[in-house]
């Protein structure tokens, strides 16, 4: 379905694919990098420590990182509620690759012996907030491009 409209709601759409496949890079490199099969190997560990509630977050963590993606792109797209709800999973576990760390030299970011800095808890903000604001727009715009696609006997 394609977004018509003012010139608002289709930068937002299109803003919204770009984070789409911003989170397919990041699912790509979430198996890629092995990551994945760590925290796998993690939820059995946990379990045997007794830590239960780190068991079912390391389950969580799993599906928001592997399965989300492959869930949340299609509903999302259509405009239905389950895409954001997913998509806001996604957020909140935290596994959308951050841009901001590739473009802003180490030396702004901390090292391993002072920390991280201030810098680096604002580029994460600020990526974190972009995320938030552009899934929720997309998800409005598709939801309105949707609405908008009906007759008027079908909005009924």
């Amino acid at each position: 379905m394609t977004v018509t409209g003012t010139r608002t709601i289709r930068a937002l759409d299109v803003f919204g694919k770009f984070l789409l496949c911003w989170f397919g890079f990041s699912t790509f490199i979430y198996f890629w990098s092995g990551r994945f099969f760590t925290e796998l190997e993690g939820i059995p560990m946990s379990v045997r420590s007794g830590s239960y509630w780190w068991a079912v977050h390391a389950i969580f963590g799993v599906f928001g990182g592997a399965v989300a993606i492959f869930v949340m792109v299609p509903f999302l797209l259509r405009g239905h509620w389950l895409g954001l709800l997913i998509a806001l999973l996604y957020w909140v576990i935290g596994y959308v690759l951050n841009p901001f760390w590739y473009l802003f030299p180490q030396e702004w970011q901390g090292s391993e012996r002072e920390g991280p800095t201030v810098f680096l808890y604002v580029i994460n903000i600020l990526w974190w907030l972009i995320i938030l604001i552009g899934t929720v727009a997309f998800y409005f715009t598709r939801r309105s491009a949707k609405y908008l696609a009906l007759t008027p006997n079908q909005r009924a």
